[in-house]
């Protein structure tokens, strides 16, 4: 008599097989697999206890669903606070239903603020990183470098995203790499809500690019942080990395979460070799701030998260689309 596999065995074996829990078959809607769960692949937070591999298409979505609900209470809670709809609750409430619309990969809401259309904007810029990258470090000798920028003039006080000029920030920043020697980049722009403990501020919304580039010869950092940091406002305008992973590197500068920075002092009093310093926990955003920022995210698009320095690309980038209740275009 034959001998079966019982089923519960033969979904631990599938399980264990990458390429069959994450089967991606082609669509011509999609002919990169962007929206699906095909390569690239990657893990986030490698080698430390919370590390995880990278978001799924079904997480994707269940964040997109938590947004259009989070969005939808805000809308309605600054409504009935206020005893009639409001810009920002109007604004919101269109979202929501821009978010919930979404139906990828023949429908997508291409949406900066959409965590299903982030996700395919990632990963199409980890795959065209790594279309770059991947011929230059099979010789030994090359040792691809992320470079941290954190602007300046990429502070916003908070409540103030909706008028703040993006296209003009970002040609400011080309200029300064430019005017450096750096010619050769590709960076993803992160936000995040910095404030002080102990402090009854609303604080500020601090821009970053981060990303893989060609480092030029020497005396361009002291260049770059004298451009981006004239005022000494910023503790590290200017960082240079070793990644870890390569594709974990390029996707950090595109994900889909984003952090409130609250500052506060160390004082290490279990430590006899050093002093009181300057340290950052990351805690959730919420409330009004995170509304401001989906609304950003939104206004600025999906292409206004990458900042590449060609145009030869393997697929153009997603673009988002204008939509008339949102403000027009973008």
């Amino acid at each position: 008599m034959p001998m079966t596999t019982r089923p519960s065995k033969l979904r631990e074996r599938l399980r264990g097989l990458p390429s069959l829990r994450r089967l991606s078959l082609p669509n011509s809607d999609d002919p990169l697999g962007l929206f699906g769960d095909g390569p690239p692949w990657w893990t986030i937070s490698k080698g430390k206890p919370w590390q995880r591999p990278s978001s799924s298409a079904r997480e994707a979505k269940k964040r997109r669903d938590a947004t259009v609900f989070k969005l939808r209470w805000h809308a309605n809670h600054v409504a009935l606070l206020a005893g009639n709809p409001t810009p920002t609750s109007l604004a919101a409430s269109a979202l929501a239903d821009k978010l919930e619309a979404c139906a990828p990969p023949r429908y997508p809401c291409l949406s900066g603020a959409c965590p299903i259309c982030i996700r395919a904007q990632q990963r199409w810029f980890v795959r065209d990183t790594m279309q770059v990258l991947r011929p230059l470090v099979r010789d030994p000798r090359y040792r691809p470098q992320v470079l941290s920028l954190v602007p300046e003039f990429g502070r916003i006080p908070a409540g103030s995203l909706s008028a703040f000029d993006i296209d003009a920030f970002l040609v400011s920043m080309r200029e300064a790499l430019k005017a450096c020697g750096i010619d050769h980049y590709k960076l993803g722009l992160d936000v995040s809500l910095n404030q002080r403990a102990g402090v009854k501020s609303p604080g500020f919304w601090q821009l970053q690019l981060w990303g893989f580039f060609h480092k030029p010869k020497r005396g361009w950092p002291t260049q770059l942080k004298a451009l981006l940091n004239p005022n000494g406002g910023v503790t590290r305008p200017v960082e240079v990395k070793k990644p870890d992973s390569l594709e974990a590197a390029a996707a950090y500068g595109v994900k889909d979460t984003f952090v409130r920075r609250l500052s506060y002092l160390k004082t290490n009093l279990q430590r006899e070799d050093r002093g009181e310093c300057s340290n950052t926990r990351g805690r959730h955003l919420r409330g009004d701030a995170w509304v401001e920022l989906m609304l950003f995210l939104d206004r600025i698009g999906l292409e206004r998260r990458i900042l590449l320095s060609t145009i030869n690309l393997s697929l153009p980038p997603l673009h988002s689309r204008n939509d008339p209740r949102l403000g027009g275009s973008k």
